[in-house]
């Protein structure tokens, strides 16, 4: 009787782990939506500077002849918040890097990812907070303007609804990230998996 000889096992073959592909995702979306995020908070300084430029170009000039604010007036208007508006985006930036940087640690399979993305939805809530409120008196200043340049209520009460749909959808809209977060991370499956990463 004779038996097989089993296969010569070699210790210092590599054995195959494994690994799940949700860290690649979700790193590779927050990389994205981090550096997006960081370009509009730059556009929004930049875009407010040239705003104040503008407004000192029209000082000065006449009110239109059917009545409503002068050119200058209504800019007024717009800037009126422009230190809001900046310091909203100047507050963005580093969010967007700490986005960045959690997003970049989760590709690299590192266990402080978690941790640091806690941290970024946490922070991510109250800068959707802060930019609502910040929206909110921008869209209040310019129905004020609208109010004063249109001659029929229907316009005025059009561009209200769509300056709520807008202030209302940007407050989903930002807080759908932090909020996934908040829930994948809770997960006791991703906390156990993460928790066995360096």
């Amino acid at each position: 009787m004779t038996t097989a000889t089993p296969p010569a096992f070699d210790q210092f073959d590599p054995i195959e782990v494994p690994t799940t592909k949700w860290p690649k995702a979700i790193g590779i979306i927050g990389i994205v939506l981090g550096g997006l995020s960081g370009a509009v908070a730059m556009c929004g300084i930049i875009g407010t500077a040239l705003v104040g430029w503008l407004a000192k170009m029209a000082e000065g000039q006449p009110a239109p002849t059917g009545g409503g604010p002068s050119p200058a007036d209504a800019i007024a208007a717009m800037t009126k918040h422009s230190g809001l508006i900046i310091t909203l985006s100047v507050v963005a930036i580093p969010i967007a890097t700490l986005l960045v940087c959690g997003s970049m640690r989760l590709l690299k399979r590192r266990a402080s990812s978690r941790k640091t993305l806690f941290i970024w939805s946490a922070v991510k809530v109250g800068e959707v907070i802060f930019g609502a409120w910040v929206g909110f008196l921008m869209a209040k200043e310019q129905m004020l303007v609208m109010k004063q340049m249109s001659q029929s209520g229907d316009d005025t009460n059009f561009a209200a609804l769509v300056a709520t749909v807008q202030l209302v959808g940007g407050v989903l809209i930002g807080l759908a990230l932090p909020v996934f977060f908040a829930i994948w991370f809770s997960r006791q499956k991703i906390r156990d998996e993460m928790a066995s990463w360096r």
